[in-house]
């Protein structure tokens, strides 16, 4: 089952993604997470005939889903077809098809409600044709006739076997923990500039984007560096905050105005911004494991703090 106390997992590169949004700020990839709100689709995946790959898929489903274990999934797969979440955005039921291979566990996007079984389930396993296979032999050892429509008897029974019933959803996406209004813009402006960045200025953004979203989480949590900080609302969140923004608005200038002087100054101004979330993210670091030594920290806290945001303003007038 999936762990609540841990942020999800991007589909594509494992990276952890905000929890407030579902694209991963690693790579551009998403995360499985519902959305109430707009979220239509599923997955519809199995029966998957294959050892290897059912037992691949159940593995993957049993981490990222919430109310079912691994065990549970790869029972459920080698004989039915079941629909996986629901309330998925069209991008995040995507990416959960590509990860788990259309091919090796016939996974595919879909909407609406589950579906009666009708005859599918059934006649998408393999039970069926080898009972009529066993009538073929059965006619050719006896009696023809009386083979082939044991055969033909047996299949359409085990091909109709479970008609009416509704398919099953196996799992649960969670729901995003909620974020402040202006961080979740922030971040989702974040995913927009990545989309239009390659090379090293998609890299810079990008560090320094999961930079943020690690020291923010390190900040917001119940501890005494947490306490001394202030959270992540505090001076060194805060500053770290506006490091992020600038480093956007850089990217965005670089991508706007791309080949001229100003796009030029913005790129450098982006590659100076990741090294200074870089060195931030380090110098926490540092502070936590002085902490753990017994060291009294406040006077150093601080003075990084007043270092961050002293190196954002400057960075920022450069542009």
């Amino acid at each position: 089952m999936a762990d609540d106390t841990k942020p999800p997992r991007c589909l594509s590169c494992n990276q952890a993604v905000p929890q407030a949004i579902d694209v991963c700020l690693a790579c551009g990839g998403h995360a499985l997470v519902q959305s109430l709100e707009t979220g239509s689709y599923s997955v519809a995946v199995g029966p998957i005939t294959s050892l290897k790959f059912r037992k691949d898929a159940a593995a993957l489903l049993g981490e990222v889903l919430d109310n079912v274990t691994a065990a549970e999934a790869e029972q459920a797969l080698s004989t039915e077809r079941v629909r996986v979440c629901q309330n998925l955005d069209k991008p995040v039921a995507d990416a959960l098809v590509a990860r788990l291979g259309p091919r090796e566990t016939l996974a595919e996007a879909v909407t609406g409600e589950p579906e009666s079984a009708g005859s599918a389930p059934g006649f998408q396993t393999p039970l069926p044709y080898l009972a009529f296979m066993g009538g073929l032999v059965l006619g050719w050892l006896l009696w023809f006739p009386l083979g082939l429509l044991v055969g033909l008897g047996g299949a359409v029974a085990l091909g109709l076997r479970g008609r009416g019933k509704r398919r099953r959803v196996l799992g649960f996406a969670r729901c995003p923990t909620p974020l402040p209004r202006a961080t979740t813009e922030l971040l989702h402006r974040t995913a927009a500039a990545l989309g239009t960045l390659e090379g090293a200025q998609k890299k810079q953004l990008s560090a320094t984007a999961v930079g943020y979203c690690d020291l923010t989480s390190r900040l917001a949590r119940k501890d005494l560096l947490g306490a001394i900080a202030g959270g992540a609302a505090g001076g060194m969140g805060e500053a770290a905050t506006g490091l992020l923004e600038a480093a956007v608005a850089a990217a965005e200038q670089a991508t706007q105005e791309k080949g001229s002087p100003a796009a030029k100054e913005a790129e450098a101004t982006l590659a100076r911004l990741a090294e200074t979330a870089a060195h931030a993210r380090g110098q926490v670091g540092e502070l936590e494991r002085a902490m753990e030594g017994g060291q009294d920290v406040r006077a150093r806290l601080h003075g990084e703090v007043d270092s961050l945001r002293k190196a954002v303003t400057s960075l920022a007038r450069t542009r």
